[in-house]
């Protein structure tokens, strides 16, 4: 491959070069202006399917809430568009007294016409700005000059803008949600549940993570007097925080109320100071929310691919949302990584010969190469990684040459935010075989045929609370649905010939298709270790009793996968 992008003509003076390089950037300009259309149609759809997963349908989305490995919490929830329609979330806390004669406090949402809409506000935002980016598409696609690049860019900034704002309010913090203070600012109206809740409790839902995120919180007065009710009488009472419970905490009779961020904190909550008692946050994972944060990452790496093309070959440079606009006889940086020799070319093309001023020169962090020349700095960011630190001169073009060609080694880079893709068995078939990595010797045989996920390590937990709180049996008996259904604590997994099963981090496989060695562990007959026959590298473990051999995916010296 030739070192030199673009090699001027041997009879071409300066000037009819940028003429000619004026002409070729307005035919780069005019076709890339023709494939935004199509762009813009691909957009469009994208759009589309994301305001579908958030608008509201006929059943609605119903979500499981259950805090982890406690009581605490355990209900659930169903989503349609904005609004919560439905809700029967069962409370177990030490602070919250449930009524006579039974084990929890029953708080759900009331179906009642003329109930208030228990709102989620980020999902409103969401499809605001999701609408607006479609208002943006049709406007750039049926009105305004499609040859026009300053408004086709300007229309792409804008769209650019909405997606991402769209992104960042389903994506929103987790740690700037746990410190939303809106719950008590703004408090749900008492009249959206039936019963209505006891006045010290908090009930507060948002979106954090593509998931709907809960916070239930019970109320003490800030400053107490002794009795159950805060100072002055004229405020809500606050049943449960009698004297009798604080002498107990004080002896050590009673339970302590558990630890948590806000205990040292005062809210003003329905005009009255308070403090946080006790404090839970369970999380449930939004399918229909997952996917359209997703696509929205999907469509605004689009746009922002589209932004930037345009704005190479208009000759701008891209700084985030700044775009500065420079002279058309400004001197030219390209950098081209070459992954099968690890190579990075850079080529320099300037618009006058060198002179003292001039200077080519790698950034500190190497993430950047600079070019100083006529008064002016141009930067570009380096499609790979390069080694070393600290700033570092190039070659520039001898003294009468307008260009020249650096060649610098270099390595691929992924960005840190890149999420590491797990094996799912949708991926796997007959063909696929376990090897080991170390030696590549083959683990697994023919025999396996097919390939199956395992459930999530919650199943069993949101099983047990489907049989034991169904929606359309509010008042039953706690009956052994786990031991007749099959996930009880007892049960357990056994191998099938043929089948291979694929958990997030490792294969559970039968003992009669893998070609492996067993040996017991000390002081344990039960657990056996499960080695290759090649070079003796520990895989897994084997289950006697299940007869299930657990070999490790790759990220350690275990097993690889080939298909």
């Amino acid at each position: 491959m030739s070192t030199i992008l673009w090699p001027p003509l041997a009879d071409a003076s300066t000037r009819s070069l940028a003429r000619r390089a004026d002409e070729t950037r307005q035919r780069e300009l005019s076709w890339l202006l023709d494939a935004f259309q199509e762009t813009l149609s691909s957009l469009k759809s994208g759009l589309e399917d994301c305001s579908v997963l958030l608008a509201p349908r006929d059943q609605g989305s119903t979500l499981v809430v259950s805090s982890h490995r406690s009581e605490a919490v355990k209900g659930f929830i169903t989503r349609n568009g904005s609004n919560i329609t439905k809700g029967d979330v069962q409370l177990r806390l030490a602070s919250l007294a449930p009524p006579r004669g039974q084990t929890s406090y029953k708080l759900s949402i009331s179906t009642s016409p003329s109930a208030p809409a228990l709102r989620l506000k980020q999902i409103a935002e969401v499809r605001t700005l999701i609408n607006s980016s479609l208002d943006v598409v049709d406007a750039t696609t049926w009105t305004g000059d499609k040859r026009d690049a300053n408004f086709i860019s300007g229309q792409l900034t804008l769209l650019h803008e909405n997606i991402r704002d769209a992104k960042a309010v389903l994506k929103a913090d987790p740690a700037a949600q746990d410190a939303d203070k809106t719950w008590a600012s703004e408090p749900l109206d008492d009249k959206i549940f039936d019963p209505p809740p006891p006045p010290n409790l908090s009930f507060h839902l948002s979106i954090s993570d593509a998931a709907l995120l809960l916070h239930v919180r019970t109320l003490e007065p800030a400053s107490s007097t002794g009795s159950s009710t805060p100072s002055g009488g004229s405020g809500p009472s606050f049943t449960g925080f009698g004297l009798r419970d604080r002498l107990a905490h004080a002896l050590g009779a009673g339970p302590r109320p558990p630890a948590h961020d806000e205990a040292e904190d005062v809210f003003t909550y329905r005009g009255t100071q308070v403090r946080v008692k006790e404090k839970v946050r369970v999380e449930s994972q939004d399918p229909s929310l997952i996917s359209a944060m997703a696509k929205l990452a999907a469509l605004e790496h689009t746009v922002e691919l589209g932004r930037r093309a345009l704005d190479v070959v208009m000759t701008r440079t891209h700084q985030g949302d700044d775009i500065e606009s420079i002279s058309s006889t400004m001197a030219n940086l390209y950098a081209e990584f070459l992954p099968n020799i690890k190579t990075l070319t850079v080529t320099t093309v300037l618009d006058t010969p060198r002179d003292d001023t001039t200077a080519l020169s790698l950034s500190n962090d190497r993430t950047e190469l600079v070019l100083e020349h006529n008064s002016r700095t141009n930067r570009i960011t380096l499609p790979a990684r390069v080694s070393g630190h600290g700033h570092q001169n190039l070659q520039l073009p001898n003294t009468g040459e307008l260009q020249c060609a650096n060649r610098i080694p270099a390595e691929p880079f992924f960005a840190e935010e890149e999420p590491v893709a797990l094996w799912s068995a949708t991926y796997l078939d007959s063909k696929t075989r376990l090897h080991c990595t170390r030696c590549n010797a083959l683990v697994s045989s023919d025999k396996i045929r097919d390939w199956k996920n395992l459930p999530s390590e919650a199943w069993a937990e949101m099983m047990d609370l489907w049989h034991c709180h169904k929606p359309d049996e509010p008042d039953h008996d706690h009956d052994d649905a786990p031991a007749t259904k099959g996930y009880a604590a007892g049960n357990k997994l056994r191998a099938q010939a043929g089948v291979g099963l694929v958990d997030v981090m490792s294969f559970l496989v039968s003992e009669g298709d893998c070609m492996v060695e067993c040996r017991s562990l000390e002081n344990n007959d039960n657990i056996h270790q499960v080695s290759c026959r090649k070079c003796d590298t520990v895989l897994g473990h084997r289950d006697p009793q299940t007869e299930v051999l657990m070999t490790q995916l790759t990220g350690s010296p275990a097993t690889s996968i080939k298909q």
